[in-house]
């Protein structure tokens, strides 16, 4: 059976966040509530939207994940992306200043 997160962004700052329950949202995907199958996913998501539309939670929707002894294993590689944040180096201000003609 699928084993899913559900994710979003939280409005008030951006960062990613992870449902570890009804109207909890963590930053931590250790705490992410992690749900079996697509009936109880839905529901999830419903309360997910409703969270949305009180400002709170920013485009929430869900995720495949596997779970072993180590924990959470994130399989896409979209969802390791938004954990470790950006997979190219980002310049820094200086660099940004000195573009070459």
């Amino acid at each position: 059976m699928t084993q899913i997160v559900i994710t979003a962004n939280r409005a008030r700052e951006g960062c990613v966040v992870y449902l570890a329950g009804a109207g909890i949202w963590s930053k931590n995907l250790s705490d992410a509530l992690v749900i079996e199958g697509k009936d109880a996913a839905d529901a999830l998501l419903s309360g997910a939207l409703r969270d949305a539309a009180a400002d709170a939670i920013i485009g929430p929707y869900g995720f495949p994940v596997s779970v072993n002894n180590d924990g959470i294993t994130v399989l896409s590689q979209r969802e390791k992306i938004r954990i470790h944040g950006p997979s190219i180096q980002i310049p820094s201000a200086r660099e940004k200043q000195h573009v070459p003609l």
